[in-house]
């Protein structure tokens, strides 16, 4: 017996002997952040699991929510209730990072069905460029071309070499080459016409070109999503939040907040790390510029003794069963984790 399934027997059995209900009890004024990222349009699940979900999951994760009696608030309302100590039992806040077509096409009315408002962090680049996302795409069509060569020499000048796709590290080694090349050609366009190309040479332009793939919600999209009851945060506007240069850092908030306020008319105060990537200095730069939260990609629930600015989130994805989710969710794992951590302080 294989040791995910064995986790999966051993959670069901703590479930069904009352273990999952005591575990809510017992974390009931912990806050849970839950973090999603890209709905699946054409089975990007497959290929990215980790980001990807299929909509059939995130439906059942939004029926557990719903079955399970969890009180689903706004993150503002979440955030004032849990540093004034007037949470109610087992409050959760639904967030998503970056902005995929998915969510608005399909995570957005499930969760307006439910009548679950949730958040949206999203990054602006491509927002605005109205491209698909680059290192993502290209990713995706070598990996579905894998028992092909590619020969990239005669694609555009700076590109060399012919790569076996089915050897993962031919294949890795031409990703990251035209990665390389592709930063440096003059904006978005010019990468998506490399990708095109790329993609017609490996006969692959019709799974690329399924429409949303890989792309960013537009602003009709995010209007959509508002009307809908769905919040709109920051998320940097290139996913890229530098650690030791705040000027940069700051543009990064600059241009993304202009980008969103051509379609956003609330405030923008909250900020999702991208990669989940953070150092104390950015707690320090966030402050100062009027932002009152960041989550983060660390994996636990949250007390009023939490920094705002770095909020844990329980990462659901597409590897993880329901009975895992459930686990994470009913603060299971949590007191496993807080058991684990007084142990090895104790040794």
């Amino acid at each position: 017996m294989n040791k995910a399934l064995l986790k999966r027997i051993l959670f069901t059995f703590i479930k069904y002997t009352g273990g999952f209900h005591l575990s809510r009890y017992l974390t009931r004024n912990r806050l849970r952040i839950l973090c999603y990222h890209g709905i699946s349009l054409a089975e990007e699940n497959k290929f990215r699991p980790g980001v990807y979900m299929h909509p059939d999951t995130f439906r059942r994760r939004m029926e557990i929510l719903r079955n399970g009696s969890y009180t689903v608030l706004a993150l503002d309302d979440a955030l004032k209730n849990l540093y004034a100590d007037t949470m109610p039992n087992c409050s959760t806040v639904i967030t998503i990072d970056d902005g995929w077509t998915g969510t608005a096409s399909i995570a957005a009315p499930i969760l307006n069905k439910l009548s679950f408002p949730s958040t949206l962090y999203v990054t602006s680049y491509y927002l605005k460029n109205r491209t698909q996302v680059f290192n993502i795409a290209l990713a995706y069509i070598l990996m579905i071309a894998s028992k092909l060569h590619l020969k990239i020499e005669d694609l555009a000048e700076g590109l060399h070499g012919t790569f076996d796709l089915g050897n993962a590290e031919e294949r890795e080694n031409c990703f990251t080459h035209i990665i390389t090349y592709g930063k440096t050609l003059n904006g978005a366009e010019c990468r998506q016409q490399l990708l095109d190309s790329i993609a017609n040479r490996l006969e692959v332009s019709e799974a690329l070109n399924v429409p949303g793939l890989f792309r960013i919600m537009s602003h009709e999209d995010i209007a959509s999503v508002l009307a809908s009851g769905m919040d709109i945060q920051l998320h940097t506007h290139r996913h890229n939040f530098p650690c030791n240069d705040k000027c940069a850092a700051e543009r990064e908030i600059i241009d993304n907040r202009e980008e969103l306020m051509k379609t956003v008319s609330g405030t923008l105060l909250h900020f999702c790390y991208p990669s989940g990537e953070y150092t104390p200095n950015h707690a320090k730069w966030l402050k100062e510029w009027g932002i009152e939260s960041a989550t983060t990609c660390d994996v636990g629930l949250n007390t009023a003794e939490t920094n705002p600015y770095f909020l844990k989130r329980i990462l659901d994805t597409d590897i993880l069963s329901d009975i895992e989710f459930e686990a994470e969710l009913s603060g299971f794992i949590e007191l496993k984790r807080m058991a684990t951590q007084v142990l090895g302080r104790s040794r």
